[in-house]
């Protein structure tokens, strides 16, 4: 392209699309069992830490840098006010969250 033999790239001239920053994956029922034994068997004692990520779908520096302050467990919620993205957010959390969170 620098000496004119080439055309320039035609896809230069295409406007790239915003693409979210996160991807969704959900484990299936049998993924979810098969690593909830293999973590009750290796570390017990992360097994409840597991139980609130997969819960909650927070990432572990969310999940272990959280304060009491930003849980009420009176509502099945987490309070989040430093995300990547620059925006509070609420995590919700299941039936098995709050006690999770607890151990």
């Amino acid at each position: 392209m620098e000496r004119g033999k080439v055309a320039p790239d035609p896809a230069r001239q295409v406007r790239m699309r915003s693409e979210s920053d996160g991807r969704l994956r959900f484990l299936s029922r049998d993924e979810y069992l098969r690593l909830s034994e293999i973590i009750f068997h290796d570390s017990p004692e992360q097994r409840s830490a597991f139980v609130v990520s997969v819960s909650t779908e927070m990432l572990w520096g969310k999940q272990f840098s959280l304060n009491w302050s930003q849980v009420d467990m009176g509502r099945k919620i987490i309070g989040l006010t430093q995300t990547k993205n620059r925006c509070a957010r609420n995590v919700h959390l299941n039936s098995v969250g709050p006690e999770a969170l607890q151990h």
